[in-house]
């Protein structure tokens, strides 16, 4: 279970730094 909240928290932060970079890109 640890391991799969681990996995779904580095794909939020991943998709959390593309949306900022598209907002400072715009």
């Amino acid at each position: 279970m640890l391991g799969i909240s681990n996995v779904l928290l580095r794909m939020v932060v991943k998709n959390y730094r593309k949306c900022s970079l598209v907002v400072q890109i715009l």
